[in-house]
């Protein structure tokens, strides 16, 4: 996601993890992985009940218009998610 978020960013691409975790333990997560993209913490769980998140990860990809386009409950790959970017028309 890192790769993609760097690649894609200033065409548009905006990556938000949401963690439910304390903060502690994601800021130390973020820092140990370099990540520059937004984290949002949950810990009520409200935007997973929202979402109808039953596993993790779960990535939703929205395109420009905020319509749903794909959304997957596994760790894709980078070809899967690049698959997953140009049906949303960012290519």
């Amino acid at each position: 996601m890192e790769k993609l978020y760097r690649e894609f960013g200033d065409k548009g691409l905006l990556v938000l993890a949401i963690s439910t975790e304390e903060r502690a333990v994601v800021a130390k997560f973020i820092a140990d992985k370099g990540y520059s993209f937004p984290v949002l913490l949950d810990p009520g769980g409200k935007a997973s009940a929202d979402f109808d998140v039953d596993g993790i990860p779960k990535s939703f990809l929205f395109d420009r218009q905020g319509r749903l386009v794909g959304e997957a409950i596994d760790r894709r790959s980078e070809s899967q998610f690049r698959s997953m970017l140009k049906a949303a028309g960012l290519e």
